[in-house]
């Protein structure tokens, strides 16, 4: 799936449309929100502006054995990595006050913070459901457009 979005996908967004790399935003919700924030992280010379809702970010340890490569698919190094390196992306994600997930964004937000990356982190009344979601896409798509705007 990685190389389809970073290689295919970009491949064909760049012939259609004429996009440029590094102004690029990625966002999702859930799982969705992990990959999002993943890829974004992970590819900072193609993306500029992150917002992940709800986002299933797992330590390490609780991928061993899950996940073929834990380090890959470790969010902590790769923000770790991000928060070292000269990239600037902007990083949004929020998480409702009753998601089953809300340890999970509040740890990531935590790391975040140790390691000095600049991000935005917000919990908002409501819980793991496309009506939450539905109410927080805006906020997005409005961080999106001024990262695009500023560029």
């Amino acid at each position: 799936m990685e190389d389809f979005i970073i290689e295919d996908l970009r491949d064909h967004v760049n012939r259609t449309f004429h996009a440029k790399a590094g102004r690029w935003a990625i966002g999702g919700n859930s799982m969705g929100g992990y990959g999002a924030m993943r890829l974004g992280c992970k590819y900072p010379e193609l993306f500029s502006s992150i917002w992940a809702h709800s986002g299933v970010y797992h330590q390490r340890d609780e991928l061993i054995g899950v996940c073929p490569d834990p380090a890959e698919a470790d969010i902590y190094r790769i923000t770790e990595e991000l928060a070292e390196s000269e990239h600037k992306v902007e990083i949004a994600f929020d998480c409702g006050m009753e998601d089953y997930l809300l340890e999970h964004n509040r740890r990531l937000h935590t790391h975040m913070e140790q390691v000095g990356l600049t991000h935005l982190y917000v919990e908002y009344p409501g819980d793991h459901s496309w009506n939450y979601w539905d109410e927080h896409l805006q906020e997005a798509l409005d961080q999106h457009s001024r990262v695009f705007a500023r560029e």
